[in-house]
């Protein structure tokens, strides 16, 4: 049976907000609101929403850029937090990040080889030995030896994030928590990314967090795919039950909402979601999604769901849960 590689529990982040004269009036933005899901070793679980749910908040909580304000977080059976110094450097050599934007994620002033060295500089290697592993990342991720000497602005995006992805890679990580890797790319340059990481996942037998909002992509890399909405998990299962059968609401709204490449279904009727998204600092009562759903009552205005299981492995947050959804694909 494969083993849980990140066990996430119940997890919060709340962020303090100032406003009116003096900035005397606060208020919270719970960016991360109770969120518990895990991985398992070797798969990839692809967390989606839309812009401003929480998803890359909780990304830097995993790579521990941020701490939670409750909850816990265990990778490889070790609780993350509260961490040492020397537990928290163990941890991020084993959990590492390919950030969104692949130019302002790099140092413009540093070369290439520098760059996908840095992790063992930080981790106190170097000499010739460092030199010959970056040269070994820089052809897993398709990159010329040549470009050994460049600096960032002399490749395309494409390259670019290439360069993060080795570096990513540099220290033999057991997961990689994808922040977006592929949305500032070329559609045809997306593709390539997306093949990498099925190969390098393969190859070095690594385990994802991918963090996207382009449903076709996460579909294609993805085992598990959960869906996150201002600030909590509302749907989570397997992508062969997801896509089929959406249980959410707004998990139907996101298929909706994908254009239609084959004219054959052009005709279809779409229900797209409407209403308006509520301020994440001023959450109504009930349901968060009672301002966006057709199928709205009174229970939903006055009480809030929690994730229950519906089918096996196919989880979702709703008092009325969709019976025979449409997906999309």
């Amino acid at each position: 049976m494969k083993k849980n590689l990140l066990v996430v529990k119940g997890i919060k982040k709340y962020f303090s907000m100032s406003s009116g004269f003096l900035s005397r009036k606060k208020s919270w933005l719970k960016a991360v609101d109770g969120v518990s899901f895990t991985i398992g070793e070797g798969d990839t679980l692809g967390l989606v929403g839309e812009s401003g749910c929480g998803k890359t908040t909780l990304g830097n909580l995993v790579v521990n850029l941020l701490e939670p304000d409750e909850g816990s977080i265990w990778f490889d059976g070790t609780d993350f937090f509260p961490s040492s110094e020397k537990h928290s450097q163990s941890g991020r050599k084993n959990i590492q990040m390919i950030f969104q934007d692949p130019y302002s994620s790099l140092n413009p002033r540093m070369r290439v080889c520098d760059i996908i060295a840095e992790p063992f500089y930080v981790h106190g290697e170097r000499g010739e030995n460092t030199s010959r592993k970056v040269l070994e990342l820089m052809d897993a991720v398709g990159l010329s030896r040549s470009y050994y000497k460049r600096f960032p602005h002399e490749f395309s995006g494409g390259q670019r994030q290439r360069i993060g992805i080795a570096r990513a890679l540099a220290l033999n990580p057991k997961l990689i928590v994808c922040d977006e890797p592929v949305s500032a790319l070329d559609v045809s340059i997306q593709a390539q990314v997306l093949n990498l990481l099925k190969m390098l996942q393969k190859e070095f037998s690594l385990t994802y967090l991918f963090i996207s909002h382009g449903l076709p992509g996460v579909k294609y890399i993805s085992n598990q795919i959960a869906v996150m909405y201002l600030g909590r998990i509302v749907e989570i299962g397997s992508k062969e039950a997801l896509f089929k059968s959406p249980l959410h609401p707004y998990t139907e709204g996101l298929f909706q909402a994908v254009p239609i490449p084959d004219p054959v279904f052009r005709d279809r009727k779409k229900k797209m979601l409407t209403g308006d998204i509520p301020k994440p600092t001023d959450l109504p009562g009930g349901c968060r999604f009672q301002t966006r759903c057709r199928y709205v009552s009174e229970k939903c205005l006055q009480e809030e769901p929690t994730l229950m299981e519906y089918a096996s492995g196919h989880s979702a947050a709703c008092h009325f849960p969709l019976k025979g959804g449409k997906g999309f694909w």
